[in-house]
């Protein structure tokens, strides 16, 4: 079983100009949410449960998917207050059931990776965790990483501008449960699972892998994109 955290709480603040009162992930396109689409997505890649982590007008995405969306189960870590990528990846894992590595997908990226071929870079690079990379031509809006020359990532970067790299973070994580072992998931704070979880991952050791993948990279973070995407989501 492969489960996924899909991060849907966020508030879409800079697209609030073309799409109001939703949460971002719920931004329509065509007559149907964009986290429709990439719940469709991974779902054929076989994914078999989903784990929705939400908090703005959290209500809108229940109602949409309910507890079960194409035959895949459907629950929801609903933050009392907002947490963060970081606070909300945290909450959600105390909803996991099986001790696979589990995904954690950006509720408002769509990346077309197979999902085998994540696991099989995981799988022979003994990573804790392994991130998908895109190239990108400006990576000014991304978050970035430094890569040892086996893969390994060696710090990351809350922004890729100035840096020599244009492989940046697509938002996709496949990650092992024992990750998590003994990491507490009460009291919780907003935090970036960019800036404050992963750094503090790779100061215990652990093994945090970054691998460049080809795909469609859809991105609906700002205005233009959200228009742009529109034609991009008929290429999946």
């Amino acid at each position: 079983m492969t489960e996924a955290i899909i991060l849907a709480g966020g508030l879409g603040t800079r697209l609030r100009s073309v799409v109001a009162d939703v949460p971002k992930p719920m931004a329509p396109i065509k007559g149907r949410p964009f986290l429709a689409y990439l719940m469709d997505y991974w779902i054929k890649e076989g994914i078999s449960r989903i784990i929705l982590s939400v908090s703005y007008k959290y209500e809108v995405v229940e109602h949409y998917f309910a507890d079960n969306y194409r035959g895949v189960s459907v629950c929801y870590s609903v933050e009392d207050k907002p947490l963060g990528t970081g606070g909300g990846v945290l909450q959600a894992t105390r909803h996991l059931i099986s001790n696979e590595p589990f995904l954690v997908l950006n509720g408002d990226t769509v990346f077309t990776v197979k999902l085998e071929a994540i696991k099989t870079q995981h799988l022979a690079a003994k990573s804790d965790i392994t991130v998908a990379l895109v190239g990108v031509t400006d990576n000014s809006r991304y978050s970035g990483i430094q890569l040892a020359s086996d893969g390994k990532i060696v710090s990351f970067e809350k922004r890729a501008a100035g840096s020599h790299t244009k492989q940046v973070n697509a938002g996709i994580y496949l990650i092992e449960r024992k990750v998590f072992d003994g990491y507490p998931t009460q009291a919780l704070e907003n935090i970036s699972i960019e800036d404050r979880l992963f750094p503090e991952f790779l100061k215990q050791g652990k093994r945090i892998m970054g691998f460049v993948f080809n795909g469609v990279f859809i991105d609906i973070g700002v205005p233009e994109d959200y228009y742009r995407c529109i034609s991009l989501l008929a290429q999946l």
